[in-house]
């Protein structure tokens, strides 16, 4: 005698239990990093901490500035590889008010971010009364498990996934119950930006105690992360640099792995690297402005912009660094930029504009009959025709900018101050880019800025050639002067003035 029963969507044996191996399909959604959190500008993200996260400004040695900034990466700028880990062992748990009740092992092999959890233990079933649990699914092979603690080290970071479907209601219908596979650790890379390219160089990131996490302690039972602390620490190779986003030169590392709790307050970071001519190998602290922690399956470009520490002139008199000024967290107005500190000679920060239309002055003069010759305006003049005409020289080294703004000796008819000539019918300034240069100090007080007695009592003017490639020298880094034929100066010059005739 033969029974046929008709199948139905309700599964339970004869003890009112539910098979989940046969009622229920596990399906593993592969979290990218960041997933699940809005990254946009630099707004705060669904998460309370912003996406990006302004770092003190930090004097290196050697005269170089470090403007760091913790950016939150978008997803965008991730690689699809990112996303799985291929064909995997996978161990279930399933809890009920906090206990386990069952587990069993399978493997699952992602496709396009997703994959099925096919159980393989020929001798485990989780046969569950029905009723509400949580079920909790982790890579086998990457992490150890004593009892409820799942415990994963930071060299299989990159590889652990946690994912956890809470609240799930078990009747013996068929159902699919998801995942999101979340990465463990957060992760952090870096990134420098800078002026002038540079060669491949190395970072050190690591804790300035040994107070970090450096081990993940799962409970799989409450679903809280825990941790053991210890000495943490991440090495990075950076390449030579690239064109980035002008006008900075870009390095990029790969990924280092930092368990979820690192209070990103406690790093410091060593760079050992030549920028600008001068070599980095020294600690600094990383010092973000928002108090906060890494989180597991988070994604970090911790990026430095490296700047020349130039000397600033400030509105007092003294002179300092970017990290005294209003704009670098300090307290003092800048008014110039220091070109020679034993010339006593600073360049202005403003471009010298005519009063009322916004507009550049042009190295000419007005006046209402010129002169025949309208380049005779100084007492001196270069024959600069061809390269290596016998006035190149000392055309080069001319620094009589004073003179020529401020002393009558300076003009052609050895009597006529440019800084003050005016015509007498109309009032103008008979030489516009000499007289606004001399007038700088009346153009920071118009906005507001006072200056103490010792800066009024110095004389801006209109520099000469040689005093403007001097400020290319020293601030643009500039070693070649090319003027028509051959080259003069040195080879391998990242920085190039050019003479026209």
């Amino acid at each position: 005698m033969a029974l046929v029963s008709c199948s139905n969507d309700i599964e339970q044996n004869t003890s009112g239990k539910v098979d989940i191996k046969k009622t229920a399909t596990f399906r593993l959604n592969f979290a990218n990093f960041n997933e699940e959190q809005e990254v946009k500008g630099t707004r705060a993200s669904s998460t309370g901490i912003p996406d990006s996260i302004k770092l003190k400004p930090i004097e290196l040695a050697n005269g170089i500035l470090a403007c760091p900034t913790l950016v939150k990466d978008k997803q965008e700028e991730r690689k699809p590889t990112t996303r799985s880990l291929g064909n995997e062992n996978y161990t279930m748990l399933a809890y009920k008010g906090g206990v386990l009740v069952g587990e069993m092992s399978g493997t699952a092999s992602d496709a396009g971010g997703t994959a099925t959890f096919t159980p393989t233990s020929s001798n485990q079933n989780i046969s569950l009364t029905p009723g509400t649990y949580d079920f909790v699914c982790y890579t086998t092979n990457y992490v150890t498990r004593s009892g409820d603690e799942i415990t994963v080290e930071r060299n299989y970071a990159d590889k652990a996934l946690i994912g956890r479907a809470a609240g799930v209601t078990v009747s013996g219908v068929k159902q699919e119950i998801p995942f999101s596979m979340k990465h463990v650790a957060a992760r952090v890379r870096i990134k420098i930006n800078a002026w002038k390219s540079f060669d491949a160089s190395t970072a050190d990131l690591r804790g300035i105690a040994n107070d970090l996490p450096q081990k993940t302690v799962y409970n799989a039972s409450t679903g809280v992360y825990g941790y053991t602390q210890g000495a943490v620490s991440g090495y990075y190779s950076l390449p030579a640099s690239t064109t980035g986003l002008y006008p900075f030169q870009k390095s990029v590392s790969d990924y280092q792995y930092f368990m979820p709790g690192t209070d990103p307050s406690k790093l410091k970071i060593r760079i050992y690297g030549t920028f600008y001519k001068a070599s980095m190998n020294d600690y600094f602290n990383v010092k973000p402005d928002a108090v906060f922690t890494f989180k597991e399956n988070e994604s970090y470009t911790l990026r430095f912009d490296l700047l020349y520490d130039y000397l600033y002139l400030f509105s007092d008199g003294t002179i300092g660094h970017f990290t005294e000024t209003t704009q670098g967290g300090g307290t003092k107005t800048a008014i110039g930029i220091v070109v020679s500190r034993s010339k006593r000679l600073a360049m202005a920060l403003n471009e010298v504009v005519k009063p009322n239309s916004g507009m550049l002055v042009d190295y000419s003069f007005w006046h209402p009959t010129p002169p025949a010759n309208q380049d005779d305006i100084n007492n001196t003049k270069w024959n600069l025709n061809s390269y290596g005409a016998p006035d190149w020289n000392s055309f080069t080294n001319d620094e009589n900018g004073y003179a020529y703004t401020w002393l009558g000796s300076g003009s052609s008819d050895g009597t006529t101050i440019k800084a003050t000539a005016k015509d007498p019918g109309t009032g103008k300034p008979v030489f516009p880019a000499f007289y606004y240069a001399a007038h700088y100090d009346e153009e920071l007080t118009a906005q507001g800025i006072t200056l103490a007695p010792n800066v009024g009592a110095g004389k801006w003017f209109l520099p000469t050639f040689a005093q403007f490639y001097k400020a290319y020298v020293n601030l643009g880094f500039a070693d070649n002067l090319p003027i028509g034929g051959p080259t003069y100066g040195t080879p391998g010059y990242e920085g190039t003035i050019n003479n026209y005739d």
